[in-house]
Order: C-alpha cells, then sequence, then structure tokens
C-alpha cells in the first residue's frame, strides 16, 4: 500500500519580478513501512518536497494522495485533520511549548487527539530517547539536542502512519544521532510506519530503506554506494 502518492508536483515561488521553480515535475511512491531518505544540497527542494508531503503547503501543479486519499483539494480544516490524524512532524526548530514541561506536552499532545493519556507509552518513548530524566523540565532548562529528542518523542507518541523528518539529527551529537536513526529504523519496520526523513548526514544512510537524491528540483533514486564519498 503506498500511503504517500505524488502525480507530475511542481512547485513555484515567487522572488521579486522572477517565479522560481523549486520542484520540477515529480511523481513518486513510498510504501508503507518504508523508511526513506531524501538527502541533496541545500537549496535543492528536500524541505519543499517534505512539507508538501506533509500537506503543510499545495504544489503549484500536480496532485498528492496520502493513505490513499487524494489531498489536492482538501479544506484547510480537513488538511488540518489529515495533518494531525495520520502524520508526525520532526522539524528543525523543536517547537516546544516554552511555558509547559516535556510531560505536560506529551499530555497535551493526547488532550488534542481527545484520547486517554497513556503514561505508559509515554515513558516508553521517554526511555528510548533518553529525556525520562527530563520529564518535568522546561524547553528553555534543557540543551538543543535534547529538545530536538523530545520533539521526536511527540511525533512517535500517537503512533501516526507517516512520520516527516527534516534533518532530525542536526543538533545531536553522533551517538545520539545514530541512536535516533536506530529508533526510527526500528518503529519503521516494527509498527510498519512510514518514516521520511531529510537529512545531510550521509552516515545515516545504511539504516534506510531507500534513498532519494534531490538536485535543483529534480529527484532521483540512489543506491547507498552511490553515495560513498559524498
Amino acid at each position: 500500500m503506498s500511503v504517500i502518492e505524488l502525480n507530475k508536483v511542481t512547485k513555484n515561488f515567487t522572488v521579486g519580478a522572477n517565479e522560481v521553480n523549486i520542484l520540477k515535475e515529480t511523481s513518486l511512491k513510498i510504501d508503507e513501512g518504508n523508511f526513506v531518505a531524501i538527502v541533496g544540497p541545500s537549496g535543492s527542494g528536500k524541505s519543499t518536497l517534505l512539507t508538501i508531503m506533509g500537506a503543510l503547503q499545495s504544489p503549484t501543479s500536480g496532485s498528492i494522495a496520502i493513505n490513499e486519499k487524494d489531498v489536492s483539494n482538501l479544506s484547510k480544516t480537513e488538511l488540518s485533520n489529515v495533518r494531525f490524524n495520520d502524520i508526525g512532524f520532526v522539524l528543525q526548530a523543536s517547537n516546544l511549548v516554552p511555558y509547559l514541561t516535556l510531560r505536560e506536552q506529551f499530555e497535551l499532545k493526547y488532550k488534542y487527539k481527545k484520547e486517554k493519556y497513556d503514561k505508559e507509552r509515554v515513558q516508553q518513548v521517554m526511555d528510548k530517547l533518553s529525556i525520562t530524566h527530563l520529564a518535568d523540565k522546561y524547553p528553555d532548562d534543557i540543551s538543543g539536542g535534547e529538545r530536538q529528542r523530545a520533539a521526536i518523542g511527540l511525533a512517535l507518541v500517537l503512533s501516526p502512519k507517516i512520520i516527516l523528518a527534516d534533518e532530525p539529527t542536526a543538533s545531536l551529537d553522533t551517538e545520539k544521532a545514530y541512536e535516533v536513526v536506530e529508533v526510527f529504523q526500528k518503529i519503521s519496520h516494527e509498527s510498519n510506519t512510514t518514516i521520511i526523513m531529510v537529512t545531510h548526514d550521509t552516515r545515516m544512510l545504511s539504516y534506510c530503506d531507500r534513498i532519494l537524491e534531490m538536485n535543483d528540483g529534480i529527484l532521483n533514486e540512489v543506491a547507498l554506494d552511490d553515495m560513498k564519498g559524498h
């Protein structure tokens, strides 16, 4: 089953008097349970592609289906429901609420979903990401790497079908970066969760099922061996 399908998707932005084609015509299918990396130089269109996959912005042309549902013409409310129910986001900025402790942020996640707080599930996620000892800390009281791990935990805790991660290891040391990617790989394969990760860190690619390379708005699939030396 394809959980994300792009059909001839493009994205243009207006810069001054010029129109810039950030994403050239792209067609792609990503299956359930795949752990996919998107690589490429800065400004190549990786993050733009990720936001389109997450229904955070609309393509200029073409269509996108999420969980086999065409989302191209949905209302803002319907798109919001798709994002909230089907997708977990891990962005470059951790987007934590500054006046809530980490534990309270997890509680809020359940309140928004109108589900009973699952203490055991939260504990499991915190343990996996080594943030249990930070549960009663506020975001400003912990390091950038710890904030990012908390953001990853918030994306994982409700077990969405899709997780979109934009440079999730950027603020982590090497050891913690490997731990996070190992967690992603395990969740992908054991829970059949699709994880799509934009990354500059080619050391993490061996954990992924597929590698997509973006160059000048053009997306191609590449083999791990082709990335050696990048």
